[in-house]
């Protein structure tokens, strides 16, 4: 990871921003290289940004479809760290058409033990992520893949809480509640008290999601993804190998 000052790059246009920071356009003063620069918008982000910046490093190492990390810049007044990231055409091979994401609220699984806390952005996150299970897996990503899905194929996210508990009740609502067989573990949870036992299993999955916009194969892919058991859920490399994508044209 490279460490460089802020005053090293001559700010340019805005690229974007979020909720918690902006991404700019810049140029490096001596080499003319252009990056795109990440600012968080509150002080005190260093430790998030260097996680960021790591996970970034490790998920670009060969993959064109995540823009290459140029480690971190400081600002040698106040010690706050951007993140320096490649910009451009080039970074982004011969897409036509892009869709952005950042890695600001990932947690790397494989570096740290147990106990996690919330990961993730809220209509994304697995129930096991929102009922604060400890000891989460990488599961909770083929739960958000699905989420993707869904909204891809119907146009808005699937589940769309306005808190945990309304974003439960939303999985639930179009999921069924999991019974004891089928996820002993939520029943043993402070939310299970407020769970209706006479909706258990009770998924409306195919009437939000009728053979017009997604076939049998691609149901039962989706059913996989947003399986409530995380123990039960499809892995990444099983849904990799799922009879959906042979049929694709």
């Amino acid at each position: 990871m490279s460490w460089t000052d802020d005053y090293d790059y001559e700010d340019g246009c805005r690229l974007g921003e979020g909720s918690f920071g902006s991404v700019i356009r810049a140029r490096h003063r001596d080499t003319g290289q252009a990056v795109a620069i990440k600012r968080l918008t509150d002080a005190g982000g260093n430790a998030e940004l260097l996680r960021e910046s790591l996970l970034l490093e490790a998920a670009s190492a060969g993959n064109r479809f995540v823009v290459g990390c140029r480690g971190l810049a400081r600002d040698p007044a106040t010690f706050d760290l951007c993140l320096v990231m490649d910009c451009g055409a080039a970074s982004l091979g011969r897409c036509r058409r892009a869709r952005f994401c950042d890695f600001g609220l990932a947690v790397d699984c494989m570096a740290e033990p147990p106990p996690y806390g919330k990961a993730g952005t809220r209509w994304y996150m697995a129930p096991e992520v929102l009922l604060g299970k400890p000891d989460y897996d990488a599961r909770v990503d083929v739960w958000s893949l699905g989420c993707v899905m869904a909204q891809l194929v119907g146009g808005e996210a699937p589940f769309q809480g306005v808190d945990d508990e309304d974003q439960l009740r939303a999985i639930f609502g179009v999921l069924g509640v999991p019974d004891d067989a089928a996820w002993p573990w939520l029943w043993s949870t402070q939310f299970a008290t407020e769970l209706d036992k006479q909706r258990c299993n009770e998924s409306v999955l195919r009437r939000k999601f009728p053979e017009t916009k997604l076939s049998k194969e691609g149901l039962d892919l989706l059913g996989g993804l947003l399986t409530c058991n995380p123990d039960k859920r499809l892995t990444a490399a099983a849904a990799l190998k799922h009879p959906w994508f042979s049929k694709m044209d």
